[in-house]
């Protein structure tokens, strides 16, 4: 695929389309990742729009860390990032010293899976600089009330 944003037009193996605004949506077994972790209930999916709204109200409420994981073999990490991002600016304007853990399946940390030198070095300094403490490598595989067991 080749994306053209002067003349708006996407090229692909079907065809050249044109477009007014472009959406790229890259997809991901997000649900059926997140089931399969045991204990998962005890959890919030950010993928569904009735999960993202429990997930916000229980930010703007809750007293405890935060804990942001992701499945083993993920297809994509960006959205966990977006949940990292939004739990610190809600614990911060809460005025909570709460903690925001994220994980990241590369050891690398943050876009550690993009082959450009320094990528995941300027995001993970980003995210360290909000407070966001990095797991990296790692998978949750179990969730227990209060506590995940990663990988």
């Amino acid at each position: 695929m080749q994306i053209f944003p002067e003349s708006r037009e996407v090229k692909t193996s079907s065809g050249v389309f044109d477009y007014d605004y472009l959406f790229l949506a890259l997809g991901g077994g997000y649900e059926e990742n997140f089931e399969k972790i045991p204990g998962h209930e005890h959890a919030f999916m950010h993928h569904t729009l009735d999960g993202f709204l429990k997930l916000k109200e229980s930010l703007w409420s809750s007293e405890g860390d935060v804990f942001v994981g992701n499945a083993p073999r993920s297809p994509i990490e960006g959205p966990s990032y977006q949940v990292a991002l939004i739990a610190e600016y809600i614990l911060r304007r809460r005025g909570r010293k709460g903690k925001v853990y994220l994980t990241t399946q590369s050891r690398r940390g943050v876009f550690g899976a993009i082959p450009i030198d320094g990528i995941h070095e300027k995001a993970n300094s980003y995210f360290e600089k909000r407070g966001i403490t990095l797991l990296k490598g790692k998978d949750v595989t179990e969730i227990k009330k209060g506590e995940s067991d990663l990988k």
